[in-house]
């Protein structure tokens, strides 16, 4: 679950807190089974430009451009109990800079979530935003139900770009059968 705030938000906000996200999943689950559902999880976050209380400008950036721009600006990272993310933010003359960072806390939140509910498993839309040990650290937390599934079909889906082609590899290579 993600896009709770974006472009179109007029306050700053995480892209997807994780009470929000518990909302979203546990409604979800009124009407499709665990076994059959993949929780999405970003890998991104939004750096939100403020001035006077108003947003100017937001941009979604990877995990590690997150964290190249909060050590070049001397931020204070802080846990937020409110999102159950960590945050920071900072000045530039008149702009705010606030960030909700997704990170190893955040993930294993998520992954939490996905054990919690013996969800089929956890996905990301992207493969460019995560830093390289995320789906390490996530592996090693996560709890498998069934280790793979036996199948998956792709016959009635239009996949287009490179990553979704590298993902159906990769699952193969695991042993998953794919029926195109």
């Amino acid at each position: 679950a993600y896009d709770q705030n974006g472009t179109w938000s007029t306050k700053a906000g995480s892209v997807a807190d994780i009470p929000w996200t518990t909302d979203a999943l546990e409604m979800t689950l009124k009407e499709v089974p665990a076994n059959k559902l993949v929780l999405g999880v970003p890998f991104y976050a939004r750096i939100w430009q403020t001035q006077n209380g108003k947003v100017v400008k937001t941009s979604a950036v990877g995990m590690e451009t997150v964290a190249k721009k909060i050590e070049e600006n001397n931020a204070e990272i802080v846990y937020d109990k409110k999102t159950g993310q960590n945050y920071a933010e900072w000045t530039d003359g008149e702009t705010l800079y606030q960030v909700w960072i997704e990170d190893k806390t955040s993930i294993k939140a998520r992954v939490d979530l996905v054990n919690k509910h013996d969800l089929a498993g956890i996905a990301s839309w992207s493969k460019t935003f995560e830093t390289p040990d995320i789906w390490e650290y996530i592996e090693d937390i996560m709890k498998y139900v069934d280790p793979l599934p036996y199948a998956v079909a792709i016959d009635e889906v239009q996949f287009f770009g490179k990553d979704m082609v590298d993902a159906i590899n990769i699952l193969a290579d695991k042993g998953v059968r794919i029926i195109a």
